[in-house]
């Protein structure tokens, strides 16, 4: 349920400055949802991503799962993930895509093991 919800919700979230809100927000508990699953079930947070990643192929797509999901990973449980994000991105193109968008959070001393992840796409433009 949830990762329908997000599929429906994040179409509507503004991307560009001056974009408008929508004035209907039926799926943005789906956001809250994943912010809570990263803060108190990551492995569960880590599955839905993955899962999420799989729906699409588009590059933008990518991002916003590295913004939404990966990023607070990252951020709150570096050290704990940091080898299955690793494992992952050599088999997962769309995580590869996903790990540019996470480079605010990641901790220093996991930037260069994230950026090697990426691959080609750390140098791109997020």
């Amino acid at each position: 349920m949830t990762l329908e919800a997000f599929v429906r919700h994040e179409p509507r979230i503004p991307s560009k400055p001056g974009e408008p809100w929508p004035e209907e927000w039926e799926d943005e508990w789906s956001g809250d949802a994943l912010f809570f699953l990263t803060r108190e079930d990551p492995d569960e947070a880590w599955a839905v991503g993955l899962e999420l990643l799989a729906v699409s192929a588009d590059p933008g797509w990518a991002a916003t799962i590295g913004a939404f999901i990966v990023e607070d990973l990252l951020h709150d449980h570096g050290d704990e993930f940091m080898d299955r994000i690793e494992a992952e991105a050599t088999k997962n193109e769309q995580l590869k895509m996903a790990l540019p968008t996470t480079r605010w959070m990641v901790p220093g001393h996991l930037v260069s093991r994230v950026s090697v992840a990426a691959g080609s796409y750390w140098n791109q433009k997020c």
